[in-house]
């Protein structure tokens, strides 16, 4: 047969098949396959000996080559097909809150103000709000929300002692939106929570500092709901500025421990210089 002389098979999934045959037309038929990407075109050299032992020898064309259809492309076409079809269910979905949103001042604009937060977007906003409310004299004190949400620390205390526990169950789905909120924190820029998160992961790990995240988003979120106000960042430098005299014989031991003389020196105040100038000698201490 002449190597232009193709047939097609339309699969199943969409797909097509290409394939050739060579030798004996009604001999015993046999694939040849070969690991080449010209695969039917290769199985021509053996037709002639196909004809003469009464075979009827058939090469498909591997996916993506010649005219058969590339798998990976028609499934990517397929997920791009779900994914346009998801993105509109979502902005469905997102025009239905809105809608409802419009409806419920006060529900409304609690979502204003959970949106000032870090790591908060405006849908886990309308997810904090959908599970707490808006009418925080539910709860007596910010400990007692975040007991209930299940990002309090649990209680557990033997021999008069009182050590780490694990946190209680709480509302799942509140849970899960304040994981998703401290993470986002996290990864932002200049800000009090990002500060807390990776001083806490260095000491305590990961998960329990995104738990403590978690727990101080949702105690903000407590009080700005009852006063009405919108989120005031402590700003990233609040927790070193409590204990500014651990935090400068911490940084110093840090250096000396790299080998350097360090000399402190206080700056004159000055509008925008708030940190002591720290003096620092290149050359490592003698051994």
């Amino acid at each position: 047969m002449d190597e232009d002389k193709h047939s097609t098979l339309l699969l199943k999934d969409g797909r097509i098949l290409s394939y050739a045959e060579y030798g004996d037309p009604h001999g015993l038929p046999m694939i040849g396959f070969h690991g080449m990407p010209g695969s039917r075109l290769f199985m021509k050299a053996f037709g002639n000996a196909a004809q003469a032992a009464g075979v009827r020898l058939i090469a498909p064309e591997r996916p993506g080559y010649g005219y058969s259809s590339a798998h990976q492309r028609f499934l990517l076409a397929n997920l791009l097909t779900q994914l346009d079809f998801l993105d509109e269910q979502i902005a469905e979905v997102d025009a239905r809150m809105e809608a409802i949103l419009a409806q419920l001042p006060p529900f409304q604009e609690a979502v204003r103000l959970l949106d000032t937060i870090p790591g908060v977007s405006r849908q886990l906003a309308i997810l904090i709000v959908a599970e707490i409310g808006v009418d925080m004299s539910r709860f007596p004190s910010d400990r007692q929300i975040t007991a209930w949400a299940g990002v309090a620390p649990g209680n557990h205390e033997t021999g008069g002692k009182q050590r780490s526990g694990k946190a209680r169950q709480g509302n799942k789905h509140l849970q899960r939106g304040l994981v998703l909120a401290a993470h986002a924190a996290a990864k932002s820029k200049h800000n009090y929570l990002r500060a807390m998160y990776h001083r806490l992961s260095a000491r305590r790990g990961k998960a329990r500092a995104a738990v403590a995240v978690e727990r101080t988003i949702l105690q903000a979120a407590y009080f700005m709901l009852k006063r009405g106000e919108e989120y005031h960042d402590l700003g990233e430098n609040y927790l070193d500025q409590l204990d500014r005299t651990h935090t400068t014989k911490r940084l110093v031991k840090r250096l000396q421990a790299l080998g350097y003389i360090v000399t402190l020196q206080e700056t004159i105040p000055v509008v925008g210089a708030s940190q002591p100038y720290v003096g620092v000698n290149p050359l490592p201490l003698a051994t």
